[in-house]
């Protein structure tokens, strides 16, 4: 595991100097240390603190640039790197401290990685800055062998200095987002370093969740014993909590370190583990070999591939990579780098670092967008202009809306987009297109991604629909002239499902609005046609006026977030008192007495939205308490509720992803 954090020189100064980790296990390490000379132990204060302050190790040198205000100055990243509790287990209870070089060389494998892909800084020339890669970083390596808990927790603070060398000789200050961009996949990356070097030792490993494993032989429940500090997030977070607030309730949790001698930790762990009764694994005398499967490493990135692009046209280099380590399928992060630049389905995205797409998203975007230009000018109109302008003259639609209908009602076109904001009044502008295209012999049928959304339009516009899925899995009827298809929704239209409805289209001559907002949410699949189409110029019109709001404080409000300026619209919210700003620690307890204070009709009306699973949990049992107190929460129920796995079709082919108790239901 990875955890990473940004040291002020203050804190350095203060926590790494004068802390009693400078006086243990030490080492420094990269090429950007081997270029300043510096090399084994840290046991040169003066040094250290020169280096921590951005200086050379004599301090005669500025290597990175003069803070404004040096104690908050970012002087370092500490990435935290921590061994398998069992691997600790062994190494710090069991004994065996070839674990220990086993760690140390994992993490010289992946601070190489690091210096290779994540090590560059920004140069200024002219008026312009731009990216150099150095490949090289300036580490200081701290060890540490135990948790706050005081458990046994083999772990090395790698604190990454806020400087690095370009190849032209300059020093100048590390870019660092990057290597918080990718730590998870860094953290995959050195279990897997790790998991090769404890193999090579004799030990058998178990594969773990996250592309994590620990030493095979221990029992789940000895593990948790010495494992004080994970239980006691999980049980502040609950555990199908995210990696995410997992990682919030470890910061905001941390307490200060506790301090005793090595000799009496050692001791206090091995009488603990002694009553017990835990019994240590004995390694192989032979080196054990990684699981096989019958499948080549150009198959296994085909896989990830397949994977990645299912829920995104354009992804990066270790997402394949942290989907490779994950499912267990190679090690080998080199000769996985080496085929995915020569594989000839990922095409480089331009400007991107480590980002691809593939010739099959291409290929079907420019598809669509072809199929949209083909049906240009290709029917006659539903109504004449005229017909169409005394209808609407008799209607209360707005300039917006007007405009819409007109487009849809005398275009020529096959294929057209109403782009509208939340509550723009499509499907009351929808309902008088119907009017003039029913009084001319047409018939509409409607269309949306999901069941919910088809059962609502088919409900307030009085017609026939269905789910875009139903569509494009039943057989192709005979062509009905004069269809207009309404699909609504359709920015959750993924890009494989919008070609096969304009493919669909196509072959039965039916006419096709799509409505929808690419400012709301995109499609679970990969792609967002509805924007790109009309990027690509289908015809559209825009609804931009929202109708819902009708105080025009709260409709200024929206329509400042519409237009994207969400700290603007949030301020003018507070302002008037449309919302209200709390303390994060009584948020839900405020919450829930709000709720509580409601009358019947008005908790009926009331929805509760929470940020996170963990705060909506929370808010369900602050509510339920309050209910159960005033005895109108009724009978309790015992219900079972299946919650998606969320995989996608290439992780369901591995048996390693269900659990005992999982509920396959085939579609």
């Amino acid at each position: 595991m990875l955890t990473a954090a940004n040291v002020s020189e203050e804190m350095a100064v203060n926590y790494f100097i004068k802390n009693y980790y400078h006086q243990g296990k030490s080492l420094w390490s990269g090429q950007g240390a081997e270029k300043l000379g510096l090399s084994g132990a840290v046991d040169d204060e003066d040094a250290f603190k020169n280096i921590i302050e951005g200086r050379s190790p004599d301090g005669k040198e500025q290597l990175n640039a003069r803070a404004v205000k040096p104690k908050t100055k970012r002087a370092a990243l500490d990435c935290t790197f921590s061994a398998p509790k069992s691997v600790s287990l062994m190494a710090l209870v069991g004994g065996d401290t070839r674990l220990i070089d086993a760690h140390h060389r994992a993490l010289k494998e992946v601070i190489k990685l690091m210096e290779e892909r994540y090590a560059y800084t920004r140069v200024t020339e002219g008026d312009s800055r731009h990216r150099v890669n150095t490949g090289n970083l300036v580490v200081a390596q701290f060890d540490h062998i135990e948790s706050r808990d005081l458990d046994p927790h083999l772990h090395t603070h790698c604190l990454l200095m806020n400087m690095t060398q370009t190849p032209d000789g300059r020093w100048l200050s590390l870019g660092n987002n990057e290597i918080f961009a990718n730590k998870k996949f860094l953290g995959m990356a050195y279990q897997s370093y790790l998991a090769r070097e404890v193999l090579k030792l004799g030990y058998e490993v178990e594969p773990r969740k996250h592309g994590q494993f620990d030493i095979k032989g221990f029992l789940e429940k000895d593990l948790e014993t010495f494992s004080k500090r994970r239980q006691q997030i999980i049980a502040s977070s609950g555990p199908n909590s995210t990696w995410a607030e997992r990682e919030k309730i470890w910061d905001d949790t941390r307490q200060r370190k506790q301090k005793l001698p090595e000799s009496e930790l050692v001791a206090f762990w091995k009488s603990e583990a002694a009553a017990l009764g835990i019994r240590f694994v004995k390694p192989s005398l032979t080196r054990q070999d990684i699981p096989a499967h019958d499948l080549s490493l150009a198959e296994v990135l085909d896989l990830a591939i397949a994977h990645c692009s299912e829920r995104n046209v354009a992804f990066r280099q270790e997402d394949l990579e942290k989907f490779i380590l994950e499912e267990r399928l190679a090690t080998d992060i080199a000769a996985i780098a080496a085929l995915i630049r020569e594989h000839q389905e990922l095409i480089p995205l331009p400007g991107l670092t480590h980002q691809f797409t593939t010739m099959t998203a291409v290929w079907r975007e420019l598809a669509t967008m072809e199929l949209m230009q083909q049906g240009q000018c290709k029917f006659c109109s539903i109504s004449h202009s005229e017909v169409v302008e005394n209808h609407l003259e008799n209607t209360l639609l707005n300039s917006g809306q007007r405009q819409a209908v007109e487009l849809a009602a005398t275009t020529s076109d096959q294929f057209i987009a109403w782009q509208g904001v939340a509550g723009a009044g499509k499907t009351f502008a929808l309902k008088e297109l119907k009017a003039i295209a029913f009084s001319a012999g047409y018939i509409i049928k409607g269309f949306a991604p999901s069941s919910s959304a088809a059962k609502v339009l088919s409900e307030e516009l009085e017609i026939q629909s269905e789910t875009v899925a139903r569509l494009l899995v039943t057989e192709p009827q005979e062509i009905e002239p004069n269809q207009i298809w309404i699909v609504d929704e359709a920015s959750l239209l993924s890009a494989k499902d919008a070609y096969a409805l304009l493919q669909r289209a196509t072959l039965l001559q039916a006419r096709v609005i799509l409505v929808g907002d690419t400012r709301q949410l995109s499609a679970v699949s990969a792609g967002n046609p509805f924007k790109s189409l009309q990027q690509a110029g289908i015809k559209t019109a825009h609804l931009n006026e929202s109708l819902r709001q009708k105080d025009p404080q709260l409709k200024l409000a929206v329509d400042l977030i519409a237009e994207g300026r969400i700290e603007a619209g949030f301020e003018h919210l507070l302002a008037n008192g449309s919302i209200l700003q709390v303390e994060s620690e009584s948020k839900i307890e405020q919450i829930a007495n709000d709720y509580i204070v409601g009358t019947p009709e008005q908790r009926l009306k009331t929805l509760v939205l929470a940020g996170t699973n963990t705060e909506r949990l929370a808010l369900t049992q602050a509510i339920r308490s309050k209910l159960k107190g005033e005895g109108t929460l009724g009978e309790t129920a015992t219900i079972t509720q299946l919650q998606t796995k969320n995989l996608t079709k290439v992780q369901m082919r591995f048996a390693h992803n269900f659990e005992i108790g999982d509920v396959i239901m085939p579609l």
